[in-house]
């Protein structure tokens, strides 16, 4: 029987690893549509005739089997991935729609492994970029903010939340309480109240500024840096790799980065849109 049970396990395995939520659905309707599917699949082997006679091993068999599928299945639409701000080298992180977000000390996030649906789980401290796509809602535990395509800041304060929009326009929403957040406004949700704060002219907040100083380093681990925390990919021509570098790199932007790298070394730099690279090259 265990060879029965363990061929069974298997095709189901290669199944659910090439296996896509269709996009826009729930998870369990898209649940209910597969366990029905197999239900229609044995009530056409019923019906075609013939009558089969198993053992009771294989009846077991089939039994575990199907347990087993159900397993997979709640296991593969319920997993989450858990990302803390101290596994991240320079706190930043892709989503698997190439939305970014950079966390704060101490902060942390979870999302659905299989992305049927942009939705992020947020304890503490993080910005977000997410690009456009189906609504993203990032959950807290004092309410929820619901984007489409935006640049945004959540900070949760002891009693409440911070929030800065600063591209697009999001909306907050808790048990009580529902607003608009327009580009350029800043909340504080406090209980049940929302405070409107003084406007701010700031393109990014602190946390999703890269701030490093280098002093005599190979370009090599000053690129990776970057790298790090952008979250791009940055090839460096062999002629430039005895290049040091010394100077401070403070922007909330890679190509400004990459300028403040390139000019005092007499590099340049290209992007390929194809491939999303920067190469870095003598000029």
């Amino acid at each position: 029987m265990s060879s029965v049970v363990q061929k069974l396990e298997s095709k189901i395995n290669q199944v659910m690893k090439h296996y896509e939520v269709p996009a826009g659905e729930d998870n369990k309707v898209v649940l209910k549509k597969l366990l029905t599917k197999i239900e229609e699949g044995n009530t056409k082997q019923q019906g075609k005739g013939k009558i089969f006679f198993l053992s009771p091993v294989y009846r077991i068999a089939i039994s575990t089997a199907a347990a087993l599928l159900l397993i997979f299945l709640l296991q593969f639409f319920l997993s989450t991935v858990k990302i803390s701000s101290e596994d991240l080298i320079a706190g930043s992180y892709l989503f698997p729609d190439e939305s970014r977000v950079i966390m704060g000390i101490d902060s942390q996030i979870s999302y659905p492994r299989y992305w049927w649906k942009r939705e992020v789980k947020l304890s503490g401290d993080a910005y977000f970029e997410v690009n456009e796509g189906n609504p993203f809602t990032v959950k807290t535990t004092y309410g929820d903010i619901e984007v489409i395509g935006t640049r945004f800041h959540v900070k949760e304060l002891s009693n409440g939340l911070y929030i800065h929009c600063y591209e697009g326009t999001i909306k907050l929403v808790s048990n009580k309480v529902e607003q608009l957040i327009p580009e350029g406004k800043s909340v504080k949700l406090l209980g049940d109240e929302i405070e409107n704060l003084a406007d701010t002219k700031i393109s990014h907040p602190e946390i999703a500024k890269f701030n490093q100083y280098f002093s005599q380093v190979n370009i090599k681990f000053v690129v990776e840096e970057i790298e790090y925390f952008f979250n791009v990919q940055i090839e460096l021509q062999d002629t430039t790799l005895k290049k040091h570098f010394s100077g401070r790199i403070y922007t909330s932007n890679c190509d400004s980065a990459l300028q403040m790298i390139c000019k005092p070394l007499n590099l340049k730099y290209e992007f390929d849109p194809k491939k999303k690279i920067f190469t870095i090259q003598e000029r």
